[in-house]
């Protein structure tokens, strides 16, 4: 750690350049803990379905994709906090910080009495039993605890959320992934002694998601506890008026976000409908498979948005257009060589890995590379965007985006097919996400550069 430490810190080289270090180094870590994780997922999969059983691993999936849900029931707050202190270490002002940690912190806390009254209510008036459909008396008696654990860990992760950020804006995003790879390993530790004890369902979701959220306690404790003790959440550092920034950009990103999720989650229910479940499979192997270089490129590019957001605090604005066209420029090569690699593969590749049935049409998968390097320069765009704080136009653009997606999917999947749906997506990145939000957004870089210019003749 010291090691990193020194590296990272070095005097010879410029700011600029520690912010590239600092991006590269957490995007290596975070490939690391996604590789960890995709690892235990292979391996847990089958595993769980195995012990648990058909209805049971049912609950087990659905609960799981439930619980990943945490992310957007913040309403933006902590995405927020990332921008709001990045400005502040760019201006070097300790105690913006302070307040901004402390307002999203009890602001959070609040919304936690919110979010558990409302679950709990739905809990109360709900027959779980119904909404699975199950039959086995084995599921049946153990759905109801299963919901109210999850219901509990999604609470619990709602105020966790603020090491993240504050890692993540600080530029030490590695420090975090080293934490969440610790909490990953011990999780999947547990669900394999939990396993042997054979643990009934509500006690396996709560080791494995429960002793996950350990690695966001031990990061904040590393942070908080040492690191940078003066950032201890507090109730006197409270500021009414930072909260109110926090809530209402944030609120903004949290659209955006919803609107992003509608536009990249609904395909596989738009083919179901459209062209039944027997295109569904083929359709959602080749997403799972196109998205890795989608994931693997945001590895890289989300440590940018907290150094865009620094850098412009410090008024670096030709580093932030010079990095801004090296991403886009790698994005493009990164997305065209590797999409070509998987799009001459991809047959083999999912032949072997689900069966013959599940291999896509020419057509599929040409669609399926054009949306991937479209929705890789998009990443680029979209970083950028939250970097500089435009989270107005993000949020006005991303509604129309997802529902004109929406509409496109339905049209262009009658006119040509299941190609139809993915198509209609990366015209709608091109279009919303590149073509309005991204010249919009560069072309305000472009007159800040020009404003720089002009100041520094």
């Amino acid at each position: 750690m010291q090691v990193i430490k020194k590296f990272l810190q070095s005097k010879d080289i410029d700011k600029g350049y520690r912010r590239i270090r600092r991006a590269s180094l957490s995007g290596i870590v975070t490939l690391v803990n996604r590789f960890v994780t995709m690892g235990s997922g292979l391996i847990s999969i089958p595993l769980t379905a195995h012990y648990l059983g058909t209805e049971r691993f049912g609950i087990w999936l659905t609960l799981s994709t439930f619980l990943a849900w945490v992310t957007v029931a913040d309403l933006g707050l902590a995405n927020s906090l990332t921008n709001a202190l990045a400005s502040a270490d760019g201006k070097e002002d300790q105690k913006q910080a302070k307040e901004m940690v402390s307002s999203a912190f009890f602001m959070l806390v609040s919304l936690i009495f919110v979010v558990a009254i409302l679950l709990l209510v739905v809990y109360q008036l709900t027959s779980w039993t119904q909404v699975f459909n199950l039959k086995s008396p084995e599921a049946r008696s153990q759905i109801n605890l299963a919901v109210l654990v999850s219901i509990l860990i999604f609470v619990l992760r709602l105020p966790l959320s603020i090491p993240m950020r504050v890692y993540e804006a600080y530029q030490e995003g590695y420090l975090y992934q080293l934490w969440s790879i610790c909490g990953n390993i011990l999780a999947f530790t547990g669900l394999l002694f939990a396993i042997h004890l054979h643990a009934n369902l509500p006690l396996l979701l709560g080791v494995f998601f429960g002793v996950a959220i350990l690695g966001d306690v031990f990061a904040g404790l590393y942070m908080f506890g040492w690191r940078r003790q003066w950032l201890t959440p507090s109730l006197r550092d409270f500021r009414r008026l930072q909260a109110q920034w926090l809530l209402r950009t944030g609120s903004q990103l949290w659209l955006a976000q919803i609107s992003a999720i509608v536009m990249f989650q609904t395909d596989l229910i738009i083919v179901a409908q459209l062209f039944g479940a027997s295109e569904v499979a083929s359709y959602g192997v080749i997403l799972k498979l196109f998205s890795t270089i989608g994931t693997i490129s945001m590895a890289f590019l989300s440590p940018l948005w907290p150094a865009y957001s620094e850098a412009l605090a410090r008024n670096d604005i030709p580093w932030i257009v010079k990095t801004f066209k090296k991403s886009v420029i790698i994005s493009i090569f990164w997305s065209l060589s590797t999409g070509i690699l998987l799009s001459l593969f991809c047959t083999d590749i999912i032949r072997a890995w689900v069966g013959q049935d599940a291999i896509p049409s020419l057509g599929l998968i040409i669609a399926m590379f054009c949306t991937s390097v479209i929705t890789t320069i998009a990443h680029s765009v979209g970083v950028l965007v939250g970097g500089l704080c435009e989270f107005k136009i993000a949020a006005q653009v991303g509604i129309i985006q997802g529902v004109v997606n929406l509409l496109a999917s339905v049209v262009f999947g009658h006119l040509i097919g299941v190609s139809g749906v993915a198509w209609a997506t990366g015209i709608c990145l091109l279009i919303f996400s590149i073509g309005i939000m991204g010249t919009k957004t560069v072309g305000k870089l472009n007159f800040m550069h020009k404003e720089y210019k002009a100041s520094h003749v």
